[in-house]
């Protein structure tokens, strides 16, 4: 573990997941407003992060993300495999929306837990 590494890991998850959730918007198999929810989640949390980094504050990740994380993966997995589904076929799109759920809540939760302290680090500059 190295400090190159905590950057780099979570920057190579966002990265990740948001080129396959285009990737799947451009197959037709979700809808671009999700996506853009996602996306834009993601970049709204990493500018908070770099906000407080600025003013040496350090905001640890959530259980929320997490499930956040593991919710979009199941998403983006059973969304590839969907025509492979068979009658369970409805879990491809069913499981979109649960990702999309986790993914606005963590991120309400993450803005309402860390955004004062953001907020006040920036307050005690001189």
């Amino acid at each position: 573990m190295t400090a190159l590494g905590k950057l780099l890991d979570p920057a190579a998850d966002k990265i990740l997941t948001s080129a396959a959730f285009i990737a799947l918007v451009g197959l037709g198999l979700a809808p671009a407003w999700m996506v853009v929810v996602v996306i834009a989640r993601e970049f709204a949390v990493s500018s908070l992060r770099s906000l407080a980094a600025a003013q040496n504050v350090v905001l640890a990740a959530s259980f929320a993300g997490k499930v956040k994380t593991t919710t979009q993966i199941v998403a983006i997995s059973l969304l590839i495999i969907s025509d492979q589904l068979g009658a369970l076929n409805l879990l491809a799109p069913l499981s979109l929306w649960v990702a999309l759920a986790a993914t606005v809540y963590s991120g309400v939760e993450y803005f309402v837990r860390n955004g004062r302290t953001v907020l006040m680090a920036f307050g005690d500059r001189p």
